[in-house]
């Protein structure tokens, strides 16, 4: 994110989590890190939810976790 700060692109950061209290923490982490960013938290489970997050202009998307390891191959692909 700082990178993107620095390169002037941050200007949207869209947390993701199936735990409402997850994003209310990062919301308020990012805010705070970086005011003026615009913070548009999505409630949901990667595997049904992604359609909620907009797509509206250019994204990047980082997936941490260790969720996908947990998947059988199929839901994996």
């Amino acid at each position: 994110l700082d990178a993107l700060r620095d390169h002037g692109s941050l200007r949207r950061f869209i947390p993701f989590d199936v735990d409402s209290s997850v994003l209310q923490a990062a919301g308020a982490a990012i805010e705070a890190e970086y005011p003026g960013v615009e913070i548009s938290a999505v409630c949901g489970d990667f595997e049904e939810h992604l359609g909620k997050i907009p797509s509206v202009g250019r994204r990047l998307v980082a997936f941490l976790g260790s969720t996908i390891g947990n998947l059988t191959p199929g839901p994996r692909a």
